[in-house]
């Protein structure tokens, strides 16, 4: 038998039209094999940011970060990094909607700190997500509430107080309420004045006050403070 033969001279009639309509199928299956494969699916992201004093924080910025995964027209594996932002309302809560795909992967959600009062609280830490919503996509959740603690730094007590001492609008209150408590303290006696010198060292800069009194200030370079 020549190999060279067409496929339904080689076949006998029924084995033919079997044939075709497999070719046919296997046609018109690719196509939805691929679109199953590559189906999006609508997740939503929601919370609230409030502090550990009850405070809800509006206006705050999250940040969404993943990497999706896709084909290019040659069929070759691309990734590519993605970032979704969305911002709490009045009472603190965000939504975040986007529509995903099963292999999409490295969901990590990112607090900006950019309007924080970080002499108050805390910098939060990034929450990993890609697990959280991985097993949630198999179990068939597909809302996911994450909510955002922000907490006071450790001494914010003690700052508080020490402001509270010297009153909030005076030079040393406003000192402290932008850059925190002084990391180191010297306190003089000269010629019947009392003068006081507050640094900063890993800010770069010293106060002196005179009497109570904004005197002047110090530049240098940024520095440990124990390498005072």
């Amino acid at each position: 038998m020549s190999m060279s033969q067409p496929i339904h001279k080689l076949l006998n009639p029924s084995q033919a039209a079997l044939s075709i309509l497999l070719i046919t199928f296997l046609v018109i299956a690719s196509p939805l094999a691929t679109y199953a494969q590559d189906e999006l699916i609508s997740v939503e992201i929601r919370g609230t940011v409030i502090t550990d004093d009850g405070v809800r924080l509006a206006g705050s910025e999250l940040e969404l970060r993943f990497t999706r995964i896709t084909e290019n027209e040659s069929g070759l594996t691309q990734q590519m990094d993605e970032r979704v932002a969305v911002t709490t309302d009045e009472a603190g809560f965000y939504s975040l909607k986007l529509n995903i795909s099963r292999d999409w992967t490295n969901f990590v959600l990112y607090f900006n700190a950019s309007r924080l009062d970080r002499v108050h609280y805390q910098q939060p830490r990034e929450r990993q997500l890609t697990e959280l919503i991985r097993t949630g996509i198999e179990s068939g959740t597909f809302e996911f509430e994450v909510n955002w603690l922000i907490e006071s730094r450790p001494r914010w007590s003690e700052l508080r107080s020490r402001i509270d001492q010297f009153g909030e609008n005076s030079a040393q209150g406003r000192l402290m309420r932008d850059y925190g408590l002084p990391e180191h303290e010297q306190e003089l006696n000269v010629d019947n004045k009392i003068i006081n010198i507050w640094f900063y060292y890993t800010q770069g800069f010293a106060v002196r006050f005179i009497d109570g009194e904004r005197d002047k200030e110090f530049r240098f370079r940024p520095r440990n403070p124990q390498q005072r």
